[in-house]
């Protein structure tokens, strides 16, 4: 299809070798963390799948967007679960599933993990979430969106005291719309 007139519209085209380069550029300029992808910002098998081959892990962040990427060929392991709010039984179908890695954010979330992986028996690499509006702004209460700096102490006892979690990462999101690199470099 050269002519642009036979194109239907709207079109959504995908350059699988352009994703791959920036991949690398990203991945070769930040060698000291790991680069994934965001399913929920574009849920692509395709996309997904390229990531993955050449060193990604995927996020996922809901049971919608886990029972949709089980249907491809990525493995539990490049996965990396990250939510809000998450009952009992969720986490639970998020542990026997065998994502890779799990991302936390809060203590009740840890410690409900903590309780289901030493019943399984099952190990699972744990990522904590620190709410980085701490980190630039001072004091925040109570927030659904990481743990406290203070928590993070707790959370890596809790880590400790079961061999089947093993802490591995740190996580924070400062937002959207930070154009200030000097809050990057605070955080």
């Amino acid at each position: 299809m050269n002519n642009k007139k036979e194109l239907a519209t709207p079109i959504f085209r995908i350059n699988l070798d352009r994703i791959s380069q920036n991949y690398h550029m990203l991945s070769d300029s930040f060698k000291l963390a790991s680069i994934n992808y965001s399913y929920k910002t574009n849920p692509h098998n395709d996309i997904a799948t390229l990531i993955t081959s050449i060193g990604g892990k995927i996020t996922i962040s809901s049971h919608h967007e886990l029972r949709r990427i089980s249907l491809s060929n990525i493995l539990p392991s490049d996965l990396i679960y990250h939510s809000i709010a998450n009952t009992e039984n969720e986490l639970n179908e998020i542990i026997n599933y065998g994502v890779g890695n799990i991302i936390v954010n809060s203590i009740n979330e840890l410690t409900t993990i903590s309780n289901l992986i030493f019943k399984s028996k099952k190990n699972i690499s744990i990522g904590i979430r620190i709410n980085s509006n701490e980190l630039l702004y001072g004091n925040i209460g109570n927030s659904k969106f990481g743990l406290s700096v203070s928590e993070f102490n707790i959370a890596k006892k809790i880590c400790s005291k079961n061999s089947f979690l093993k802490l591995c990462m740190l996580a924070t999101h400062i937002g959207t719309n930070q154009f200030d690199p000097k809050d990057y470099r605070k955080v």
